[in-house]
């Protein structure tokens, strides 16, 4: 009798860490996820991704934002190519971090900056957006960087909640604590062809 209650209780721990796992995300031609967008400067608008190829090594999106087209090239562990964060290693466990350093240019005043970025997978939680209600993974990425050529340094915490369900982000917030006040940019899922 004793070692099957112990058998059951190992059995069901087992099925219950289960849940704390999710593997990188499958996507197909056609998947598709509209985002309402709150940018810290500037209007409310919305972002719509649309899987339009399925390749080997990954799956480009047709984006539309703002009345703006452009395509993005996702790798198969979901990260953006184009970006120097890595903000999914699957499979996505609680508790797991990882670090990167890298240099970068900014965007806009083209200067060189060194970045430091720690992300760790905190908890999953249960979130709503206009889409409906999600278990997401919460993924916080803490970037702390520095202006190559000044002693100008800076942080921008960027939190993801990761939703296996729909395969990608239910709801993204960056602060950036830059300037006195913070900047927040917030990207919420409003309906996707998976919900």
């Amino acid at each position: 009798m004793k070692t099957s209650s112990f058998l059951f209780l190992v059995f069901f721990s087992m099925l219950s860490s289960a849940t704390d796992i999710t593997p990188a995300p499958v996507w197909e031609d056609g998947f598709s996820w509209e985002y309402q967008v709150t940018p810290s400067n500037g209007p409310q608008h919305t972002r719509t991704d649309t899987v339009i190829s399925v390749e080997g090594n990954g799956y480009i999106l047709q984006i539309e934002e703002a009345g703006k087209q452009r395509q993005a090239f996702y790798r198969k562990d979901g990260n953006l190519e184009a970006s120097k964060i890595e903000y999914y290693k699957f499979p996505l466990t609680v508790g797991d971090s990882w670090k990167q350093e890298f240099e970068y240019t900014g965007q806009k005043n083209k200067k060189n900056y060194t970045a430091q970025v720690e992300v760790q997978v905190v908890a999953i939680e249960r979130i709503t957006t206009p889409a409906g209600e999600f278990d997401a993974f919460k993924i916080v990425s803490t970037m702390h960087y520095t202006q190559l050529d000044t002693s100008y340094r800076n942080k921008v915490v960027d939190t993801n909640w990761y939703a296996p369900k729909v395969r990608k982000t239910v709801r993204f917030e960056s602060i950036d604590y830059g300037s006195a006040d913070a900047k927040r940019t917030v990207l919420e899922l409003i309906k996707c062809s998976l919900c």
